[in-house]
């Protein structure tokens, strides 16, 4: 992300124009709950046209919200097995967790899930695998993760192998995204969005003119 410092726009008839005064770039490693001051990369000299007395650096907060978090990336119908048994489900993956839902009525309706199978994005937390091919069988995905601290595993299949090959392209491009934002995925940021601010009705004149008014019409 970079921050870059400008005039005020002169607007041309092809469109504003501006003039770069100062800049500086912020990355993921930036990502915090707190204000931080930033330096900046003065662009421009104190004897341009468009100077600003600019002091060096800024103070801001970078929030950010992955998408990987948000979103869900990928459903669909799956056979769940927890311990010794298997279950219809509908499989949701969306920020650290697959979430299981006895249907997709239930998904839609924000009912509780089923299961829920953590999906952390330490790889050494959490490893996901093939079964070996079988030719009477479909192959089958296996999670093992931590849940409540304690290892536990899980087997999921799907109705056809391309299913199978969309789930865990799906699990491996998680992976990577959750790896990449780093820290952002350990706990999701609230953007706050700014409020509308009221416009305030000014009565025109002075307060000696309404004082002068209200005597007139006394």
């Amino acid at each position: 992300m970079c921050c870059f410092f400008s005039t005020t726009a002169v607007f041309l008839p092809e469109g504003p124009k501006y003039h770069l005064l100062a800049h500086t770039t912020l990355r993921i490693d930036h990502v915090q709950d707190s204000f931080k001051t930033h330096d900046l990369s003065l662009a421009a000299a104190e004897d341009s046209p468009f100077w600003l007395p600019l002091y060096g650096n800024m103070c801001c907060r970078l929030v950010a919200q992955p998408l990987c978090m948000v979103q869900q990336i990928i459903t669909g119908k799956l056979m769940v097995k927890d311990l010794n048994c298997w279950d219809n489900a509908y499989g949701v993956l969306r920020g650290t967790s697959l979430f299981c839902y006895h249907s997709q009525d239930d998904f839609e309706s924000d009912k509780q899930p089923l299961l829920t199978i953590p999906i952390n994005k330490v790889s050494s937390d959490t490893l996901i695998c093939l079964s070996e091919r079988e030719p009477l069988q479909a192959q089958s995905i296996h999670i093992s993760t931590q849940c409540l601290g304690e290892d536990a595993t899980y087997t999921l299949t799907t109705h056809t192998p391309d299913d199978t090959q969309r789930w865990m392209e799906a699990f491996w491009q998680h992976f990577y995204d959750m790896s990449q934002w780093k820290h952002c995925c350990d706990d999701l940021m609230k953007i706050e969005m700014p409020c509308r601010r009221k416009s305030i009705t000014v009565k025109q004149g002075s307060l000696y003119h309404e004082i002068g008014n209200e005597r007139e019409a006394t």
